[in-house]
């Protein structure tokens, strides 16, 4: 099974195992609890230390995931929590915002640039004594 926070494809995965185990086993098609609850049962006859191949659960609260690299799921899924996407999106509007504001100094520059040279009022002022 691939270690993928996306149910769908769990779901998928699930449904695949079983139709193989079905054609080897003829096993009547199923909905999806009948199909999660077979895999439970799989597992408990394949693995009746229930060690699960030292998977281990990993939740966000929302949905789980099984895998035995709880670490790296878990670094890969903090960059999408909601506090920090939230930290992320104030810092791109910050940034914005000061562009926003250099833009307008800008334009004011380019603006009297423009008055000057229409006004053919370039030259060089020397202000030194």
């Amino acid at each position: 099974l691939i270690n993928k926070l996306d149910s769908d494809m769990m779901v998928k995965e699930v449904r695949v195992l079983r139709t193989a185990l079905g054609n080897c086993f003829d096993f009547p098609q199923a909905d999806d609890l009948d199909n999660l609850r077979f895999l439970q049962t799989y597992l408990e006859f394949c693995d009746p230390k229930n060690q699960y191949s030292d998977l281990q659960r990993v939740t966000n609260g929302d949905a789980a995931l099984w895998t035995t690299n709880v670490e790296s799921v878990i670094a890969m899924a903090k960059p999408h929590d909601f506090e920090s996407a939230y930290r992320a999106r104030e810092e791109i509007n910050l940034k914005l915002s000061q562009q926003g504001e250099r833009i307008r100094e800008l334009e004011k520059k380019l603006d009297a640039m423009k008055f000057r040279r229409e006004h053919n009022l370039e030259f060089a002022v020397d202000i030194t004594d």
